[in-house]
């Protein structure tokens, strides 16, 4: 929930690979940072970069803030859920 909040306020989100999830949400560079082994040098270095470039880092939230407008908007749960009922009724 923390990385899909956050994105959902803009804010574009670094995180280390894990269940999956972020792999879901984060576009590497585009919405957000994925770091494949965290440590503090690199959480450091991704942190330093963002705030030395405020350009990057207002363009990576609008992004995130975008992708979680378009997946979860209440036209794509209304469409998945007259989905889920027609193939219910087919069963």
């Amino acid at each position: 929930m923390a990385i899909s909040e956050s994105m959902a306020y803009g804010l574009p989100v670094i995180a280390s690979t894990a269940d999956g999830t972020e792999k879901d949400l984060i576009v590497n560079n585009i919405t957000g940072i994925l770091i494949e082994e965290m440590t503090s040098e690199t959480l450091f270095t991704q942190i330093e970069t963002l705030y030395n470039n405020r350009d990057l880092l207002k363009k990576m939230g609008e992004n995130a803030k975008k992708a979680i407008e378009s997946s979860y908007s209440f036209e794509n749960y209304y469409k998945n859920f007259k989905e889920s009922v027609k193939y219910a009724c087919k069963k």
